[in-house]
């Protein structure tokens, strides 16, 4: 799943959102702060909201 995010600067950004997404247990994230997204992989029952609020909590905004 590919999720588009706003508020990433640099790879310091990128690693952020990578950690607080691979928080959630079974998620695994590949963050590209130059495409300004995250492609991430998460087992059945990890809602697309559980993802968001999530980087949003990081003070990141999901915009897709």
């Amino acid at each position: 799943m590919i999720i588009k995010i706003e508020g990433m600067m640099c790879e310091n950004c990128a690693a952020r959102v990578k950690t607080v997404l691979e928080k959630i247990p079974g998620v695994s994230a590949a963050v590209d702060v130059k495409a300004k997204q995250a492609d991430v992989s998460a087992p059945e029952g990890v809602s697309f909201e559980q993802l968001k609020t999530a980087i949003e909590n990081a003070g990141y905004d999901v915009v897709d």
